[in-house]
């Protein structure tokens, strides 16, 4: 992960308290820009129903 984005696992372990709590976060940011995309593509779409008959 760290060499992913480019940093060293010091920085990464700055920021959290152990691999856990990284892990944690990262579920939370990718289960929060889902739920963003979700919303987004409810209010593109408006009242209409799209489930299949």
């Amino acid at each position: 992960m760290a060499r992913h984005a480019n940093v060293s696992k010091a920085t990464i372990y700055s920021r959290v308290a152990n691999k856990e709590e990284l892990i944690e976060a990262v579920i939370q940011r990718e289960s929060d820009l889902t739920i963003k995309k979700l919303n987004q593509a409810t209010a593109m779409v408006g009242g209409l129903c799209l489930t299949n008959h």
